[in-house]
C-alpha cells in the first residue's frame, strides 16, 4: 500500500471524470462544459462513485479520487488472492477425491 501511495498518478481521462463530477455536484448534470449536452466521460461507474463521495466537505475531489482508487485497488487485490486460494483448495480437494488423477490447469496459471 505504501508503494501504491508513492506511485500514485492520474491520467487525462481521470481529470475529465473529475470535471464531470464537479459539474454534477454543481447541478449542471454529467457534462464537461455547461450548455454542451454531450457524453463527456468513459466511466459511468467511476463517475457515480466519485459523485457519491464527492460531497465530503474540505477535501479536494482529487484526493478523494486517489484514496478511493487505492482502496478499490487493495480490495480488488484481496478478492483476486482470495479467489486464487479458493481455486487451489477446490483443486486439491478434487485431486484427493479422484485419487490424484485430476488436472487443474487453473491452479497452474494462478500459482
Amino acid at each position: 500500500m505504501v508503494l501504491a501511495w508513492q506511485r500514485r498518478w492520474m491520467s487525462d481521462d481521470g481529470l475529465i471524470v473529475l470535471r464531470t463530477v464537479r459539474q454534477i455536484l454543481a447541478g449542471n448534470g454529467p457534462v464537461f462544459n455547461v450548455g454542451e449536452r454531450v457524453e463527456a466521460n468513459t466511466s459511468a461507474l467511476w463517475t457515480a462513485v466519485l459523485g457519491l463521495v464527492g460531497w465530503i466537505p474540505s477535501v479536494s475531489l482529487e484526493w478523494i479520487a486517489v484514496i478511493v482508487g487505492l482502496v478499490f485497488s487493495a480490495g480488488g487485490l484481496f478478492l483476486a488472492l482470495d479467489g486464487a486460494r479458493r481455486l487451489a483448495g477446490a483443486c486439491r480437494l478434487h485431486r484427493r477425491v479422484s485419487g490424484g488423477r485430476a488436472l487443474c490447469p487453473g491452479v497452474a496459471a494462478v500459482s
